[in-house]
């Protein structure tokens, strides 16, 4: 079975940087706050655009 995908991850990857250089850095900054916010264990659904990394 072929499996289609309407982008690739690595090339999302790539755009993404390409457009927020700090991308990483957002990522990082967000994940802190959120630990920092909340005391117990939380979960939150990333239904936006891109490969799910803010898990």
């Amino acid at each position: 079975m072929l499996r289609r995908q309407a982008f690739s991850p690595e090339k999302y990857d790539k755009n993404i940087v390409a457009a927020l250089p700090y991308y990483e850095e957002y990522f990082k900054q967000i994940i802190g706050i959120v630990h920092t916010a909340f005391s117990i264990p939380i979960e939150w659904l990333d239904i936006g655009c891109g490969i799910g990394k803010m898990f």
